[in-house]
């Protein structure tokens, strides 16, 4: 994903909902069966929680990214799980100060908080 990706806005707005519910329902699949080797889930499921426009789900995609850290490479899945949590900040004043979630630039807003480097394992 890069910055503005996507310009035709709400033309693929289910299919985008969909899929992204896909990914965290597939996420949340990986707990069910007791997956502990589930952390290269942590890019989709990132990627996942900042597309998505229902709260829940960005609820869901945080605290799962939260679980991971428990399950292994807690630093790793600790900045992933920072970044996501400033996204989900940023969307939130964009939407209230009447803009879009979209205009979120999530390497922007890493690199603006200091965290240049967000490994995705």
């Amino acid at each position: 994903m890069y910055p503005y990706q996507r310009l035709d806005g709400d033309l693929f707005a289910v299919e985008d909902t969909e899929h992204c519910t896909y990914i965290i329902n597939t996420v949340r699949q990986s707990f069910v069966y007791n997956d502990r080797e589930n952390h290269h889930l942590a890019h989709a499921l990132f990627l996942a929680g900042a597309a998505t426009k229902l709260p829940v789900e960005k609820s869901a995609a945080l605290m799962m990214l939260q679980e991971m850290e428990h399950a292994g490479l807690p630093g790793a899945m600790a900045r992933v799980r920072h970044v996501l949590e400033l996204v989900v900040r940023e969307q939130a004043k964009r939407e209230i100060a009447g803009g879009s979630a979209d205009e979120v630039d999530w390497i922007e807003l890493s690199h603006e908080h200091g965290l240049k480097n967000v490994v995705f394992v």
